[in-house]
């Protein structure tokens, strides 16, 4: 009868191992470009909308501290400045309560030109232009994911 108890004990156990939380994806997040809308923005007001898809095997992307920045968009226009090309946001802690670490979803971020016009137009814009957009994020660990590069957008003075 010790014997089996034993060996029962012994299964479960191997269970119990088997059972560990193993990640699905790498711990570095990856992200994909899904949409950037509206195709045609009006400088200095409105908005824009870019959604993006995310893995992350250790489930750390996001964050509960507002000033934590952990989604980076660029304006890729080469006739901006440096110190004015990146915008920068907080995305919510996305970590899943459940056993297994890895993480994979669709976001959206709204991207308010009214309260960052100065980032993105910061000088009156003569004739409209167009750009894309560089984008990446960084989870708690810090690790960066890779940068994708968004669909054009026209920008109307």
């Amino acid at each position: 009868m010790t014997i089996i108890r034993f060996l029962g004990f012994l299964f479960l156990m191997g269970l119990c191992v088997t059972c560990r939380t193993r990640q699905v994806f790498p711990s570095e997040p990856r992200i994909e470009f899904v949409f950037l809308q509206p195709s045609t923005i009006k400088a200095f007001s409105g908005s824009f909308d870019i959604e993006i898809k995310y893995q992350d095997g250790d489930g750390d992307l996001g964050s509960d501290n507002p000033d934590e920045k952990n989604f980076f968009v660029i304006d890729n226009r080469t006739n901006l400045p440096d110190s004015v090309r990146t915008f920068s946001y907080c995305l919510p802690d996305l970590s899943s309560n459940a056993r297994n670490p890895s993480i994979q979803g669709t976001i959206k971020v709204k991207v308010p030109l009214a309260l960052s016009s100065s980032f993105f137009f910061p000088y009156p814009l003569p004739v409209e232009e167009t750009t894309d957009f560089s984008v990446y994020v960084v989870d708690r660990s810090g690790k960066k994911s890779n940068v994708i590069v968004t669909s054009r957008v026209l920008i109307q003075p």
